[in-house]
């Protein structure tokens, strides 16, 4: 997906408007976004279309699970609609999620 692609769900899907950066991953696209003032905010992660829908709301649990335990993990930003996972599809695949942004290496980069 082109970041004017990923721009455009972000702001259907979760009113959020910031300057994409594509983000390196093994399997997932991910931008992070920046806000006006040009900081790290969020990450939107659109999921392999292999993924399924079930396997991405386990990692949410199992990120839910770790936060609880007071584990630092990128807290989940639903969209407007509430919803933790967003059919870009409309409403299938592919599947997409934001997060708050965590500072750190991407796994890509260890």
């Amino acid at each position: 997906m082109a970041s004017q692609d990923a721009a455009v769900a972000l702001r259907r899907w979760w009113r959020l408007d910031g300057d994409l950066e594509a983000l390196p991953s093994e399997r997932d696209q991910n931008f992070l976004v920046r806000d006006d003032a040009g900081r790290p905010a969020f990450v939107l992660k659109i999921a392999n279309l292999e993924e399924r829908h079930e396997f991405l709301d386990c990692q949410d649990r199992a990120m839910a699970v770790l936060s609880a335990a007071g584990i630092p993990v990128q807290p989940i930003r639903p969209t407007v609609q509430g919803l933790e996972i967003a059919g870009l599809g409309d409403p299938g695949p592919p599947w997409a999620r934001v997060f708050g942004w965590l500072p750190g290496r991407t796994l890509a980069t260890v």
